[in-house]
């Protein structure tokens, strides 16, 4: 997220340590909002937080390998939110079918995105998905 004057941030702890990182890197999104909302707070409410799920992932300050930000793609709330709405992960496949390097839930749902080297394949990956009213689309480019 974007709280450093336009610069992004890593934050750990439970949200309140922030510390800026720089992206040496331009990623584009696609992203997709189903046409439906999911309860932040019923999400969050049935994640069980098993300890011994917990993995130590380190993060350089400085991030320049678009290979880096596509492995770092993980969303535990997935495990909560896909088994009560599968369209979730239909989306993240069709997202990846279409040529995204990636795909997420964003947050606890209920956006998902796919991320793309550049606005080309993103745009690319747009025009091969048929996306249904209320379903809507917008590519975006990092900070």
């Amino acid at each position: 997220f974007f709280l450093f004057d336009k610069n992004t941030a890593l934050a750990q702890g439970i949200g309140e340590v922030l510390n800026p990182v720089t992206l040496g890197v331009t990623a584009w999104f696609l992203i997709i909002f189903p046409g439906f909302s999911i309860s932040t707070s019923w999400a969050y409410s049935n994640y069980k937080l098993l300890t011994n799920k917990l993995k130590n992932i380190r993060i350089s300050n400085s991030i320049t390998d678009f290979k880096f930000i596509t492995a770092l793609l993980k969303n535990d709330l997935e495990d909560v939110v896909i088994p009560q709405y599968p369209e979730i992960q239909r989306l993240k496949l069709e997202l990846v079918r279409a040529g995204a390097s990636g795909s997420l839930m964003s947050g606890s749902g209920s956006a998902v995105f796919g991320i793309f080297p550049d606005e080309k394949h993103a745009q690319k990956a747009l025009s091969l998905l048929s996306l249904p009213a209320p379903q809507r689309a917008f590519i975006v480019r990092s900070l």
